[in-house]
Order: C-alpha cells, then sequence, then structure tokens
C-alpha cells in the first residue's frame, strides 16, 4: 500500500491500513516453494500471503494453522500478524513436531482496555517528555511528545512491518507507521529524516528515523502513538518503566 503527500487524517490512514494484507495482484504473492529448514514456530504474514501457500512453504496442514491460531476468518490475514506455525505446548499434535523454543525471553503482558496482551516494548528515544497522552480536551494528544537533540536515532518500540514512511499528514511532518502483532500500531512523527521504507520489516530497536522538527513541534522531538486496532493507547502503559 502506498499513500502519497496529500493532506488526510491519521484517522482516515489507519482505517485503511488493515487493508494491507490483501492489496496488490495475486502475482505479488510470496512463492510457495517448499522451505528446506526445519519448521520455524512462527511466522509473521507478508503482503500477499494465503494459509495456503504458507502451509505449502512450511508443509503445515492449513487446517493446523486455523486451530492453533484461533482464526475466524482464514480470508482476513494482515500485513505483519504472527501466526503460529507448530502445535501449542500440550496440545493435539504436539507430539508430531518436537520443535521447541528455548531462550526467548517472556513477553510482558500489557493490559489494554482490560485484555492483557503478551507483548514487549522498548523506548523510541530517550528523553523528558514534554507533552502527555491527553486524548480528549482542549489540549487533545493522542500520543507523547519526547524531546531529543535534533538528529538523534529514533528506533522501532517492538518489530513489525512498515506501513507507511512519508509526509502525507498535515501536522505530523516526517512520518513512519509499524505494524506489530496483537493488532498494535505505533506511529513516529516530527522526523528530521525517515530511514525506512514502505513493507519493510524492522525489528525491535531498530533506527526507523531521526529526530526534527518537520510537523507541527516547536522544538526537537519525537511524536510517538501507539494504537491497537486504530484506537489510541497511552504509551506510558506499555513502554517499560525508565
Amino acid at each position: 500500500m502506498a499513500i502519497r503527500a496529500f493532506p488526510i487524517s491519521l484517522s482516515l490512514l489507519l482505517a485503511l491500513v488493515p487493508l494491507a494484507a490483501g492489496c496488490g495482484p495475486a502475482a505479488q504473492a510470496p512463492s510457495p516453494t517448499r522451505y528446506q529448514s526445519s519448521t520455524p514456530p512462527y511466522y509473521f504474514v507478508r503482503r500477499g500471503d494465503t494459509l495456503a501457500t504458507i502451509g505449502a512453504r512450511f508443509g503445515v496442514n492449513y487446517q493446523d494453522i486455523i486451530r492453533w491460531n484461533d482464526i475466524e476468518d482464514p480470508d482476513d490475514l494482515e500485513v505483519s500478524q504472527r501466526l503460529r506455525l507448530v502445535p501449542p505446548r500440550g496440545s493435539e499434535g504436539e507430539a508430531r513436531d518436537p520443535i521447541r523454543v528455548k531462550g526467548i525471553p517472556k513477553a510482558t503482558k500489557v493490559a489494554v482496555h482490560g485484555e492483557e496482551i503478551p507483548m514487549q516494548w522498548l523506548w523510541p528515544v530517550q528523553g523528558p517528555i514534554v507533552r502527555e497522552f491527553s486524548p480528549q480536551g482542549r489540549t487533545r494528544n493522542t500520543g507523547i511528545d519526547i524531546a531529543a537533540p535534533a538528529g538523534t536515532e529514533v528506533l522501532a518500540a517492538a518489530p513489525g512491518r512498515v506501513v507507511y514512511a512519508g509526509d502525507g499528514l498535515r501536522g505530523y511532518g516526517n512520518l513512519v507507521i509499524l505494524r506489530h502483532s496483537s493488532g498494535f500500531l505505533t506511529t513516529y512523527a516530527y522526523n528530521r529524516e525517515n530511514l525506512v521504507a514502505e513493507d519493510e520489516w524492522v525489528e525491535a530497536g531498530q533506527a526507523v528515523a531521526r529526530i526534527g522538527r518537520t510537523g507541527s513541534t516547536e522544538e526537537d522531538a519525537l511524536h510517538f502513538e501507539v494504537r491497537r486496532r486504530a484506537d489510541p493507547v497511552d504509551p506510558l502503559s506499555v513502554l517499560p518503566d525508565r
């Protein structure tokens, strides 16, 4: 999905983002060539993927993928959605696949709208918070603003895929939006420059931009938002204590 520079709202843009997994002609779908190594425990959906092609690539029955991931609509996949490719521990079929995941730190559990979501987060930049989360009222702010010296690297708060990188949203300046698992999105705005391109996969802690003041801010700062299915979430409720 490529959304170019014309004034639209962030809400409208985020409403379009979930369509990304189904965008593009079928010719762009990844090849279902059989994966030659051991089946990985998880796979992150790419543009053009279907459960059938994923199953064929990794030698997994697509019906098992549906069952292990509690998928209600097999045709409704989202880019960067995480899929389990091996049976959960203790489930039927586990004995058929000896793969075990070792050495992976336990994810923290974040309570969002009363629901606990396993997710690990990193601070995108270190610095004082100069504007706090305030989703209502005259001083409405759907994220937090973190001051930092111009040119400081802005880091991805969690692994995910770039679903937008541009300057087409009035007031946000240069903006990067990442889609993560569990329906989360993070936005990084006011950037002096963006360091990633749309549809690129980034790891947690990877630089995605540099601090600037290209949006409505009057000082060098990062405007950082966390959203779950387009609904704003207080970033301080998911970021680790400093």
